[in-house]
């Protein structure tokens, strides 16, 4: 699979003169950076870890993915991720321009806002989750952390963060509610609606059906210092019982709360 992987990408040539030439994978990649494109390493890059993800696929779940298939959602992953970048870059230098700060924002009235992050703690097995909803005037409403046990990047962190923000606001049966994530990988997958038959995708697909049935629900991207109360929740979830609900404000996140009104009232 993984010859064809490369035949599809074009590169089969460069990849098994290079592996006659190299001892082993290290040396093999050192070559690549020697004599390959930046352009050309990036997709070989993410091929590479396409494959992985295909086998991955193949042995714990059974799905046989073909070779074109595989090539094209590893390099459809790289221009999304080439665009966040750029994206980035230029609300980074527009910030900078403008002296911008960024702060939580109040929905309009008689709207809900639901923060939610993601933290992978570091030498762990386990992800922080947590979420806070809070009303028009900014106040609290309740808050959420979970803590999850499994090794996982960070943007399938947010994704399990998010569903699991969705499932925990529809079981409270309120409307007009707007959920913010600082993981634009996360929103834009969502919002685009892209096919994608990944692990990561499935999960996608799950939000994407909740969404559909609750069509006062809304997804938007924001940065991280606009949800600082979900960012210290899921930092502080690893210290708790592993599903913990506040209907009051807990104390490590009461400064930053007042921090947020404050800042509406400036």
């Amino acid at each position: 699979m993984a010859k064809a992987c490369w035949e599809e990408l074009g590169t089969w040539n460069q990849v098994f003169s290079l592996s006659n030439e190299a001892d082993g994978f290290v040396q093999w990649m050192f070559k690549l950076f020697q004599k390959v494109d930046v352009s050309t390493l990036e997709n070989i890059a993410m091929v590479l870890w396409g494959i992985w993800r295909a086998r991955k696929d193949k042995l714990w779940n059974k799905i046989v993915k073909p070779a074109k298939l595989v090539v094209s959602l590893a390099l459809q992953l790289l221009t999304d991720w080439r665009e966040v970048c750029s994206i980035e870059r230029t609300q980074a230098r527009t910030n900078q321009h403008d002296g911008e700060r960024v702060t939580w924002q109040k929905p309009q009235a008689q709207a809900l806002k639901c923060n939610v992050d993601a933290s992978v703690h570091n030498g762990s097995r386990n992800i922080g989750v947590g979420m806070v909803l809070r009303g028009s005037d900014g106040l609290f409403i309740s808050s959420k952390t979970n803590l999850l046990f499994g090794r996982v990047g960070i943007e399938d962190a947010e994704e399990m963060a998010f569903k699991e923000a969705l499932s925990w606001v529809e079981g409270m049966n309120v409307q007009d509610v707007i959920f913010e994530s600082d993981s634009k990988v996360v929103v834009e997958a969502i919002n685009l609606e892209r096919e994608d038959d990944s692990e990561f995708g499935a999960i996608i697909s799950e939000c994407r059906e909740v969404l559909r049935q609750r069509p006062s629900f809304s997804v938007c991207f924001t940065r991280r210092q606009a949800i600082k109360v979900a960012h210290n929740l899921a930092r502080a979830s690893c210290f708790y019982a592993r599903h913990s609900i506040w209907n009051t404000p807990p104390d490590f996140i009461f400064d930053v709360l007042n921090e947020d009104c404050n800042s509406l009232d400036s």
